[in-house]
Parts: C-alpha cells; sequence; structure tokens
C-alpha cells in the first residue's frame, strides 16, 4: 500500500509515518494543505490520512471529492463532537478517528478502510485461483504462495485494486514511485511479463491480465472478481 500523508505538526507526522513504514507501507508526507491536495489530485494512492486542522481537513475533503478523487480518507481529529464527525462523513471522508489513539487500532481501521475501497470483504481479492493478500502482501495460486518481488506485487496490486479499469504504463510508474525518479515505461512491460510467467509456471493463468493496446493493462472486471 502507498499512503499519503497530511499533518502540519512535525512531531505527530513523523509518528505517523514511523508506524506506517512499521507496517511495511509506502508514503508520502507533507505539512501543507495545498501540496496535500496537490499530490492527491495528481498521484494515486492507496489512502490519504488527513489531520483536520480546524476546518482545513474538511475543506480538503470537499476540495478532493469535489474533483472526484475517490481515493479513501482518514480524518484524525482532537475534536470529540458527534457533529464534526457527521460532518466530515458527509463531506466525502471514509472514516474519522480521534487523537490520540492506538497504533493498532489505527492500522485496523486503515485496512478496513482500504478493504471496503477495493470491494474486498476480508483480506484480499481472487481471480480464479490467483489470490491477492494485500494485508500480509502475499500471492496464492492454487493455494500455493508464490513469490514476487516488491515492484512486482505493487504492479500486480494497484491492477487488482482497479479490476475491470484499465491503467497506463504511467499510472502504474507513478503508483509504485510515487512520481519520483521513475524509470522509462517499457520497465512496466518488464515487471508484467514477469508476474505472467510466474503466473503460468505456478498453474494459474497469465491471461488474467489484458494488454490493452496503447493504453495499458487491467484485470477482470468486478462480475469475474470475487471476494478471498
Amino acid at each position: 500500500m502507498r499512503a499519503l500523508v497530511i499533518e502540519p505538526l512535525k512531531d505527530v507526522r513523523m509518528s505517523l509515518e514511523l508506524i506506517l513504514a512499521s507496517e511495511g507501507v509506502d508514503r508520502e508526507a507533507t505539512e501543507a494543505y495545498e501540496d496535500g491536495l496537490e499530490y492527491a489530485l495528481n498521484y494515486q494512492y492507496s489512502f490519504i490520512l488527513c489531520s483536520t486542522g480546524e476546518d482545513s481537513g474538511l475543506e480538503f475533503v470537499r476540495h478532493v471529492r469535489g474533483a472526484g478523487v475517490l481515493t479513501p480518507i482518514i480524518l484524525l481529529t482532537d475534536c470529540r463532537s458527534v457533529e464534526f464527525s457527521i460532518a466530515a462523513l458527509n463531506a466525502g471522508a471514509d472514516d474519522v478517528i480521534t487523537m490520540p489513539f492506538h497504533r493498532h487500532e489505527l492500522m485496523a481501521r486503515i485496512h478496513a478502510v482500504v478493504r471496503r475501497y477495493s470491494g474486498r470483504a476480508e483480506n484480499g481479492i481472487r481471480f480464479g485461483n490467483l489470490e491477492l493478500l494485500s494485508n500480509a502482501r502475499q500471492v496464492r495460486i492454487g493455494g500455493k504462495h508464490v513469490h514476487f518481488t516488491e515492484r512486482e506485487y505493487q504492479t500486480l496490486e494497484a491492477l487488482a485494486s482497479a479490476p475491470g479499469r484499465v491503467l497506463s504504463k504511467h499510472g502504474l510508474l507513478d503508483f509504485m514511485y510515487g512520481g519520483r525518479d521513475e524509470p522509462e515505461s517499457k520497465i512496466v512491460d518488464v515487471f508484467v511479463c514477469k508476474i505472467r510467467n510466474k503466473i503460468r509456471n505456478a498453474g494459474g493463468d497469465p491471461g488474467v491480465i489484458e494488454t490493452v493496446w496503447g493504453r495499458g493493462y487491467r484485470m477482470p472486471a468486478p462480475k469475474t472478481a470475487e471476494a478471498v
């Protein structure tokens, strides 16, 4: 998973980054809501953690949703009023967490929100005999664990998280590298080739990743994707 963290207070921001890092979550962090909005509108994330900062958090949510971005947003707040939580959820936030919080509760709620967004009933998603277990960052084919490198897994994760949608090579690179130090787009073809070979060698269907010429790659539409 890849996260965007928006938190003006340096100590809190660093604590959030440490928690995410300990769980193997890649992250982009900023103290400014303006920068966070630019990142959210132009890059792909598994979820966004945003401190409310008076009304700034609510405005951030409204701007992101108004732009048609559906990335899960979790607001962090020290406001305990029911009215605020209602306003945040109505604005488009997926969850509201009151600070201080326990790190395990934070991660559990993050996983719950990401699962709902991905249409996953449990911890992963299945395409035929291929199972992607996002919490464990594992892939099973025919019930057996198959090793994928980090970049191969990220490529598969991005495609599996958007079943039926064509993802361009640039979009896949952005998911993996966050727009920084990206290699040439042809590396995506290499990753996909290696993924298909591993799926084939494990007894799966390499055609589960479809090439859409001139546009990119995609995995089956939701009607053929089953929650694990």
